[in-house]
């Protein structure tokens, strides 16, 4: 699927890049290059873009600097580009990427006309105590202070290697539905939006709410993206080659 990419609403999550040069990496830049600024309005990261990235670092800084001239570039031709930082994601707010606006924010909202859709990475919604605890910790400036001391590539090595662990020991977690469903909606019905999108989970859900829609974005095990355009939503799932 080689077309340009025109819908006014463009949101990608949970990509879990490892690097620019592997295959997700290749497929997104690719899809980037094939936004049509003159049609697209918003552009919205939503968190876990990268496995793992300390934005403060300039070792991270370089490791991604095509996604974010990328991301420049849309910004600059007038595209409002948006990226809420995931929980695999720390002080991306040092990212040297002039136009895109990086945002700690646990939701963001944006219009259309007057269709109202807000958004969130997720992780917070049912998150217990000591997740919390730790979210607003990894915020902190000893957090950041103490990444910067370590050695930036064995920082890298370290926290993929945990990323790899985690994700192999989620793979036998069951997954209670009700409860991310029920956080979800109260996140939703809190917003007083029309739509709501969040990333996070990796499941498709698509909710008929008494307003609009409830979404959230699905795995890149298939790289997809979620569209919004003529009031209603699609999912796009982006060719490999």
């Amino acid at each position: 699927m080689n077309q340009p990419i025109t819908d006014p609403l463009i949101v990608v999550s949970d990509i879990h890049l490892l690097a620019e040069g592997d295959s997700r990496g290749k497929i997104l830049l690719a899809a980037l290059q094939r936004i049509d600024t003159s049609a697209v309005r918003y552009l919205v990261l939503l968190g876990d873009i990268f496995d793992f990235c300390f934005g403060a670092s300039r070792y991270f800084q370089h490791k991604f600097a095509q996604i974010g001239k990328e991301l420049t570039r849309l910004s600059l031709h007038g595209v409002e580009v948006i990226y809420l930082q995931g929980n695999h994601e720390f002080a991306l707010k040092n990212l040297p990427w002039p136009g895109v606006q990086l945002s700690a924010a646990t939701s963001h909202l944006i219009r259309l006309g007057d269709t109202r859709i807000a958004l969130t990475h997720g992780d917070l919604l049912g998150a217990p105590w000591h997740y919390r605890w730790y979210r607003r910790f990894s915020r902190s400036f000893v957090f950041k202070s103490a990444g910067l001391a370590l050695p930036q590539g064995f920082l890298d090595r370290l926290a993929l290697s945990i990323s790899r662990k985690s994700r192999k020991q989620g793979m036998t977690r069951k997954i209670d539905h009700r409860h991310i469903i029920s956080h979800m909606r109260a996140w939703y019905l809190q917003q007083g939006c029309d739509h709501g999108i969040v990333g996070h989970f990796h499941i498709p859900y698509q909710l008929h709410e008494s307003r609009g829609e409830l979404l959230c974005l699905e795995s890149w095990d298939r790289p997809n993206y979620l569209a919004f355009g003529e009031g209603k939503f699609r999912r796009v799932y982006l060719d490999p080659e």
